[in-house]
C-alpha cells in the first residue's frame, strides 16, 4: 500500500504538470532563474516572444482606462517590435 501510495503521487504530479503546460492559453512557461544574467535576460524585453509580449500587454491593458485601451487594439496583427513599443508606452502609462 505505501508504495502504492508513492507511484499515486508521482503520476498526479506527472498529470498535473503535463495539464497545465498544454491547457495553458498563454504558452509563457520559463524556468526560475539560477544566477542573475539569467534572470536579467529573462526580463529583458528583447528576449520576450511575440506571445509572451501580447500576454503582458493584455495583463497591463485591464488597469488603463477605457480611452487607452481603445488605442491598443488588433495587437496580434503587430510584429515583435512594435509591440516592444506598445509595451514600453503602457509601462509609462502604468
Amino acid at each position: 500500500m505505501k508504495r502504492f501510495t508513492e507511484i499515486a503521487c508521482t503520476k498526479q504530479t506527472e498529470f498535473i504538470k503535463a495539464a497545465l503546460i498544454t491547457k495553458s492559453s498563454l504558452g509563457v512557461w520559463n524556468p526560475i532563474p539560477v544566477t542573475s544574467e539569467e534572470a536579467n535576460i529573462q526580463q529583458s524585453e528583447t528576449s520576450l516572444t511575440k506571445t509572451q509580449i501580447l500576454s503582458i500587454i493584455n495583463s497591463l491593458l485591464s488597469s488603463l482606462d477605457e480611452s487607452d485601451q481603445f488605442q491598443f487594439q488588433n495587437l496580434s496583427s503587430k510584429s515583435c517590435n512594435e509591440l516592444t513599443d506598445i509595451l514600453q508606452e503602457i509601462s509609462e502609462k502604468y
